[in-house]
């Protein structure tokens, strides 16, 4: 009688040759991925992040410096430029994803084609 493997008991397993692989990384890679962590987060979770709306416009609080309550201050229409910075990380994550991966499945498809017309003609060659 066999018996499958018990998943739940694999899952330490794996958790733990993930970290040993993460240990052997250099520190500049471990401090990129972590950098690159954060700012992925800040762009996800940004409208947790800051209580003011990035296109709202306050005439009357334009051009202020950093404070608490605009931590990187406001621009010369009173928008605050910390919720602008954080909604902007969403869009250029955005751009990121699509000139990466349109491009991506272009050429893996273009590639399979011609891969696949190189055979027929090697095929066709043989016989």
């Amino acid at each position: 009688m066999t018996t499958l493997p018990n998943i739940a008991a694999r899952r330490p397993r794996l958790l733990h040759h993930i970290v040993d692989e993460i240990r052997q990384w250099p520190i500049t890679l471990k401090i990129g991925t972590s950098v690159l962590t954060l700012i992925v987060l800040a762009g996800v979770f940004a409208p947790w992040l800051t209580p003011y709306d990035p296109y709202y416009q306050d005439l009357l609080n334009a051009l202020q410096a950093p404070s608490w309550a605009h931590p990187f201050g406001t621009d010369m229409f009173g928008r605050d430029i910390f919720a602008r910075v954080l909604y902007g990380i969403r869009i250029d994550m955005q751009i990121g994803f699509f000139t990466t991966y349109v491009p991506l499945t272009y050429g893996v498809m273009l590639g399979a084609f011609v891969l696949a017309q190189s055979l027929a003609v090697g095929m066709r060659a043989v016989s």
